[in-house]
């Protein structure tokens, strides 16, 4: 057993290496130094040669399925390194499978968002489309609101005018009536001042009637008296002269 692999327990505690190997493969040690203090012990150590990677590999593939079919039953039917192994595949497969619902998730998160925001564009798209069309009407109807209040205008216009028309034609109608009452009245005034000078004529010519009656009467009674007699014989009697036709 002293050609064997071992380690010597020291008390106290060793400080250095005594031996090493050249390799893993190697069974020859190499004396380095030496401790000091009391052996209270030796260990141990069981070599044997590892198989390589490959074939440790390929006989893991080969007892998968007795491996899987194993789980729920002894461990000991099972080898430390079929447990690391599977515990390594089961933990790439779990965490593969995190990783690609975590990725799925993102994703479906970032579907998720573009969908939002797709249809917060078109909303918005439909939103500046009503807003255009709103605009729009709204300019037709001030245009419309525009041409209604010029119309209105005008026709305001109109009726002004038609009313300092009728209030012009009214003034016009009221000299009219003032110049007709005038007009009457001074016809009137005429006509009574022809009454007037008619009675004032018909007057004088009733005056000048009598007086002519009166003096006939009186000229009659003249005639009459004696007195008139003894004139008209005493006036002497004058010949005309006789106009000679040249």
């Amino acid at each position: 057993m002293a050609a064997s692999p071992h380690v010597l327990l020291y008390n106290p505690l060793p400080l250095q290496q005594e031996w090493s190997f050249l390799s893993p493969r190697n069974d020859t040690q190499v004396p380095q130094q030496k401790n000091q203090g009391t052996i209270i012990g030796r260990i141990y150590f069981l070599r044997a040669e590892p198989p390589a990677f490959k074939d440790e590999l390929e006989r893991w593939s080969r007892d998968i399925p007795n491996s899987l079919a194993n789980l729920g039953g002894s461990k000991s039917t099972i080898s430390s390194r079929t447990l690391v192994y599977n515990s390594v595949a089961f933990s790439a497969l779990l965490t593969g499978l995190i990783t690609f619902l975590i990725l799925e998730f993102a994703y479906y998160l970032m579907r998720h968002s573009q969908e939002k925001e797709s249809r917060a564009v078109a909303e918005k798209q439909i939103a500046e489309q009503k807003l255009h069309a709103t605009q729009s009407r709204l300019r037709q109807a001030q245009i419309q609101a525009e041409h209604a209040a010029e119309k209105s205008g005008n026709a305001i216009l109109k009726q002004q005018e038609s009313e300092q028309k009728a209030r012009e034609a009214a003034i016009q109608y009221e000299q009219a009536l003032r110049e007709k009452e005038q007009a009457e009245a001074a016809a009137e005034d005429i006509s009574q001042q022809l009454l007037q000078q008619r009675e004032f004529t018909n007057q004088a010519l009733r005056l000048a009637m009598e007086k002519s009656e009166q003096a006939w009467y009186e000229k009659r009674h003249l005639r009459s008296s004696p007195n008139w007699q003894r004139l008209k014989a005493r006036k002497p009697n004058v010949k005309k002269p006789k106009l000679r036709n040249s």
